[in-house]
């Protein structure tokens, strides 16, 4: 079994093993843990998810 990575990895490898229909979910979980760590501002991560999603969209 392989160690578990580096906190601050721990959420981009979810991110990886997510499959296509939970990828936004999990982009969003980790755009939310980054905003936990002052990375970006709530209102940029708003912006960020609603064009992944126009990107990604399969509606």
């Amino acid at each position: 079994m392989l160690p578990a990575p580096p906190a601050h990895l721990q959420s981009v490898f979810v991110v990886i093993i997510l499959s296509h229909d939970e990828w936004l979910k999990g982009i969003l979980s980790l755009l939310n843990w980054h905003e936990h760590h002052q990375w970006m501002k709530a209102t940029d991560r708003d912006v960020l998810y609603s064009q992944l999603h126009a990107t990604f969209s399969t509606d």
